[in-house]
């Protein structure tokens, strides 16, 4: 950009739910790969905080409410900041709630449970992979849209290379499951080719199947067979399981979304479509594009301009 429409004299940003910043892509934690210094767990390369990278007027508290008919936000401490133009662009959060019994199965530090979409559960995940024996390995993929869609395969792939180093994957059933009714939605070149590695890696792919519940003391998983609407059980002796994800709660109960609950935007100026002073990018916008890292390099530039 040669130069930005408007200046401002104050620019405000409100983190909506994390104290820290996470650079996922710079590593897996799950599948074990973790920079230079595996006994540090605080490694910067994973956790910074974020008053190390924002030098703007930075406000680390959540937003309680958004009142765009007033130009207004209300942070969680009961403050109100008054704006000329708002950008939102808080995410998603991960909704562990809506899968029954996940939550207890993933603190269980004795439940074979685990999930590369939290810090915590992470590190648990790579322990497990990097201790099966064998068995039944179960990933499931919840209904979308999820941040980087083609993660929940990424981890079944580098579980699949480390056991076969390891020499259990002969004795380990490899389980796939999706709602969608192909490996990689809005992408059907991905889909036919990620289909044809995961066959020739003995993978078993489930689809239109959708993991409603855990039982971790039971060591079984919940699906819906979403064809016929029917529910079955399924043992498991390790399972990864990605978690639905939607807006942030102050969002979801804001006038701000559409019926999808995601920021009603117009898909080529990022413009919302009520309230001209609004923009919002990355994961958080009703937008066409996957929720990726590469969707927000391209919409950033455009609400700049």
């Amino acid at each position: 950009m040669n130069s930005l429409r408007f200046q401002a004299d104050e620019i405000t940003i409100i983190d909506p739910a994390e104290k820290h910043f996470y650079q996922p892509g710079f590593t897996n934690i799950g599948a074990g790969l973790w920079g230079k210094d595996w006994s540090n767990k605080e490694h910067k390369y994973i956790s910074r905080d974020m008053e190390e990278l924002v030098k703007v007027n930075f406000k680390n508290t959540g937003v309680e409410k958004f009142r765009p008919e007033e130009n207004k936000l209300v942070l969680q401490t009961g403050e109100e900041i008054e704006y000329e133009y708002l950008i939102v662009a808080t995410g998603v959060e991960n909704r562990y709630d809506q899968i029954p019994g996940s939550l207890d199965a993933l603190y269980d530090q004795e439940c074979p449970v685990g999930s590369i979409y939290d810090i915590e559960f992470a590190h648990k995940m790579s322990d497990l992979r990097k201790n099966f024996a064998g068995g039944k390995a179960l990933f499931a993929v919840p209904e979308m849209p999820i941040k980087c869609g083609g993660a929940p395969q990424k981890i079944m792939y580098l579980s699949d290379e480390k056991w076969r180093k390891l020499g259990v994957r002969s004795n380990t059933e490899i389980h796939f499951f999706t709602s969608l009714n192909n490996m990689f939605p809005n992408c059907q070149i991905y889909a036919d080719a990620l289909e044809k590695i995961a066959i020739k890696k003995g993978v078993n792919i489930h689809y239109g199947e959708l993991m409603t519940a855990i039982n971790g003391a039971n060591r079984t998983a919940t699906f819906l067979d979403c064809e016929t609407g029917e529910f079955y059980d399924r043992e498991f002796d390790l399972l990864h399981m990605v978690p639905p994800q939607t807006p942030h709660a102050c969002v979801r109960r804001s006038n701000l979304v559409a019926e999808t609950g995601f920021v009603d935007v117009d898909r080529y100026t990022l413009r919302h479509n009520k309230y001209n002073n609004v923009w919002s990018v990355g994961d958080v916008s009703n937008t066409p594009t996957a929720k990726t890292a590469a969707a927000i390099f391209r919409q950033v530039p455009v609400v700049v301009h």
